[in-house]
């Protein structure tokens, strides 16, 4: 009885690590995803921000008269 208590007791233990590890990657893979995305934002919102810069440049540039 006792050594069917002391399997038991070790299956259950298993299992709850398993569904631990399962949970702990799931949030670990979640977090992954939210900093690619945030990192990839933030990439965009400077790409977006230099080019907007660049624009603005060539358009001053562009608008310029001619000194001759």
């Amino acid at each position: 009885m006792l050594w069917w208590l002391s399997k038991y007791d070790t299956e259950v233990r298993l299992n709850s690590n398993k569904w631990e590890q399962a949970a702990s990657l799931e949030n670990f893979h979640r977090e992954s995803v939210y900093t690619f995305w945030n990192h990839l934002k933030d990439d965009l919102e400077n790409l977006l921000e230099a080019v907007a810069k660049k624009l603005l440049v060539a358009k001053v540039h562009i608008s310029l008269p001619n000194i001759d």
